[in-house]
């Protein structure tokens, strides 16, 4: 990339059936840089995954419908290497729970931690 050439940010899908918690976090985004892309349901995030490319996924646990895992698995079969950080207001219950490029956040978080976790799987 040569100094002339636009700078793009790395888009982030946000996936969060609480409006408040999309606002949050897309704010989050925005501010360390990001463009974040929010959707309601695991139904409309996998839609979009399929038509646009994401660098990662903000993923909440508790949804209606189609759950966080039941997303975070789908999103393992139409792109493998996607890094994913979920992030939940309930305590992590898996003690196995450990996949590649993925980070486990707990809500209520700051936006350094967000940041943190993005770096890591990124």
């Amino acid at each position: 990339m040569n100094a002339s050439s636009p700078v793009h940010p790395q888009r982030i899908l946000v996936v969060d059936d609480v409006e408040m918690s999309r606002r949050v976090v897309a704010r989050m985004l925005s501010h360390a840089g990001y463009e974040p892309i929010c959707v309601h349901s695991g139904l409309t995030a996998l839609a979009c995954l399929e038509r646009a490319h994401f660098d990662a996924m903000v993923l909440d646990l508790k949804m209606p419908g189609m759950d966080g895992w039941q997303v975070l698995d789908a999103v393992r079969r139409l792109s493998p290497q996607l890094p994913v950080v979920v992030h939940s207001a309930h305590e992590m219950t898996d003690p196995t729970f450990s996949r590649e490029r993925v980070c486990f956040l707990r809500k209520p978080y700051r936006p350094v931690d967000l940041q943190s976790a993005l770096t890591s799987v990124l």
